[in-house]
């Protein structure tokens, strides 16, 4: 497939993508859209081409950004300056590629924070506020099954560098 071809099915998908969602929107208003059918994974031929995870990015809430309570958090901030090793992001994603064919994206600002998420990392509701001692403490209590499976997981992370 040539460059042309993949840049025409590109405007093609895009095309169809935002009649499917107008044509939702005008019979969501109207009261007599249809009713999800095998969880939405059947579709008919008008609504190829639009899928409800693609459709949902159009409104998605941005991915929350560090928050600036962890920013100014010194022990937070000295250990990542101290040991980057820890927090090294690996991807096989090329970012600045990946950003590119996005650019026409109808909701920037959630492009906008996963592209900055590939390239600097997620902090995924971040609080250290329950920091004793340089250590954080979460509440959350897990079963020695659970532990287990965490602690293979972060020995696979750590093999594989």
């Amino acid at each position: 497939m040539s460059a042309a071809d993949v840049e025409e099915t590109i405007r093609e998908v895009r095309a169809n993508a935002s009649e499917g969602r107008a044509k939702r929107l005008v019979l969501e208003e109207a009261g007599s859209a249809k009713k999800p059918r095998f969880q939405r994974l059947m579709w008919s031929v008008a609504e190829a081409g639009v899928t409800p995870a693609v459709t949902y990015t159009e409104i998605a809430a941005p991915v929350p950004k560090v928050p600036d309570a962890e920013l100014k958090n010194a022990s937070v901030t000295d250990l990542i300056n101290k040991h980057p090793e820890l927090f090294k992001i690996v991807t096989p994603l090329k970012v600045d590629e990946l950003d590119e064919l996005l650019a026409s994206h109808p909701n920037r600002a959630l492009i906008s924070s996963l592209i900055d998420g590939v390239r600097n990392g997620f902090w995924p509701y971040a609080d250290t506020s329950a920091e004793i001692g340089g250590v954080v403490n979460h509440p959350h209590q897990f079963d020695d099954a659970t532990l287990s499976f965490l602690r293979e997981q972060r020995d696979v992370e750590v093999a594989l560098g």
